[in-house]
């Protein structure tokens, strides 16, 4: 499918991969689609005697997406590759139905790079972002979060996908490290804020997969 090439609501095109928190994996990427602006690090102490910093929780998230079809088409699976908000190559098939309708991923991109139908169809479809969000490290539990959506807190688990365990990961099974889809359309005002406070045992036990989830694919 042809990628928009126009900035607009919520996604940049033009980007340069080979910066930020993608410089260390992407030395020669320079197209794509971000979501949501490229993802950055929060820096603190002071330039050539000792800087440290962590990920900005700000731009270090990923969003779902999803296929919206024609009202004849007969639906299909498309074949969406791109990157999670670390950098990591990941990719989807997701699965559009029949008519007018919209089915979303399952998965938090936070880069697009293509979107490739493996079905033959005349009509139109179009590709979009879902109003599902990624956790930033593993959320294995409703527990183990804390979802502020539109000033309110979140109590009820309506919406939060734990992250998947299947291991090895495929294009088919849900998100490494969960999701929430917001209970509520985004308009660009309200804020959003997932806070994940990590178990003792999960980070012990393993403290790649224990904090990021199993690996990409």
């Amino acid at each position: 499918m042809t990628l928009v090439s126009v900035t607009g609501a919520g996604i940049t095109g033009g980007l340069d991969f080979r910066s930020g928190v993608f410089s260390t994996r992407h030395t020669t990427l320079t197209s794509g689609l971000i979501i949501d602006g490229l993802p950055t690090y929060q820096l603190f102490g002071t330039a050539g005697n000792f800087t440290t910093g962590f990920y900005n929780r700000a731009t270090t998230v990923g969003r779902a997406l999803s296929i919206t079809g024609a009202t004849s088409g007969t639906g299909g699976t498309f074949l969406v590759s791109g990157y999670d908000c670390y950098g990591y190559a990941m990719s989807e098939l997701i699965t559009a139905t029949s008519g007018a309708t919209t089915a979303n991923g399952k998965k938090a991109f936070k880069a697009v790079t293509s979107v490739v139908p493996q079905f033959t169809d005349a009509h139109n479809y179009s590709i979009g972002t879902a109003d599902i969000f990624g956790f930033g490290i593993l959320a294995s539990y409703f527990g183990d979060v804390s979802i502020n959506w539109n000033a309110t807190v979140i109590t009820a688990t309506t919406g939060f996908v734990a992250a998947i365990t299947t291991s090895p990961a495929t294009t088919t099974t849900g998100d490494v490290r969960g999701t929430y889809a917001v209970q509520s359309a985004s308009d660009g005002t309200k804020r959003l804020v997932m806070r994940v406070s990590p178990t003792l045992g999960s980070v012990v036990t393993n403290p790649t997969t224990g904090l990021f989830g199993v690996t990409q694919v």
